[in-house]
């Protein structure tokens, strides 16, 4: 048997890394759906989720209302085009 490190990981002795998958973020906002051909190579679940979290965050501050109310979602697919999760967020104007 050979003693020769299978991967940087065995050489470093550091753990090994999880795998990242590619995930796709559409978004809508009630009228038009942009769909993510991209998408981007992230670490899991948590990481995408996260990543949702900060669109909906970005889209937030140059999209003000254009009425009373605006709802956005971002739903998060996997390659194969199965949808893992979805975050939404509304927008609401009040004149008081």
């Amino acid at each position: 048997m050979s003693d020769t490190p299978h991967s940087q990981e065995d050489a470093f002795g550091l753990p090994p890394q999880p795998p990242s998958r590619r995930f796709y973020f559409d978004i809508s906002d009630g009228e038009k759906l942009i769909v993510d051909d991209t998408g981007l190579e992230l670490d899991g679940l948590q990481a995408a989720q996260d990543e949702a979290v900060r669109g909906l965050s970005e889209i937030a501050k140059d999209a003000l209302p254009d009425g009373v109310r605006r709802d956005f979602i971002v739903e998060v697919r996997d390659e194969g085009g199965r949808k893992l999760l979805r975050a939404s967020l509304s927008l609401t104007v009040e004149k008081l």
